[in-house]
């Protein structure tokens, strides 16, 4: 009987569990968002109004949008894109940066 390496059960391994986490996530809607308060692990604060409008502690005044799973932000201190899901009330956000580079960011509701 043949062993098979080590390397190659542990890539399966990962690659069962990645597929399970996955699974694990929703898409997030409009309502999950609009009129909501989000403190993100990153120290950072993002409120994103009825109206469209967003106010982010470090991002500044600005607007907001959610098309898909695309998270779009335009305010005073920065402006961007992200994918945006949940698991049960925490939101995952991932953004592609310079040389691209990924940025992620876990939250949740706050007041």
């Amino acid at each position: 009987m043949r062993k098979t390496p080590v390397f190659f059960r542990a890539v399966a391994c990962a690659v069962m569990l990645s597929n399970s986490v996955a699974a694990l996530a929703e898409p997030v809607t409009d309502a999950d968002l609009r009129g909501k308060k989000i403190c993100w692990n990153n120290g950072g604060t993002s409120f994103y109004g009825k109206d469209g409008s967003f106010e982010g502690a470090r991002f500044g005044h600005g607007t907001w949008s959610l098309v898909g799973d695309r998270l779009t932000v335009n305010a005073e201190h920065g402006s961007g894109a992200s994918s945006i899901t949940k698991d049960n009330a925490t939101f995952h956000t991932v953004s592609s940066g310079r040389h691209g580079k990924s940025f992620e960011a876990w939250g949740k509701y706050c007041n």
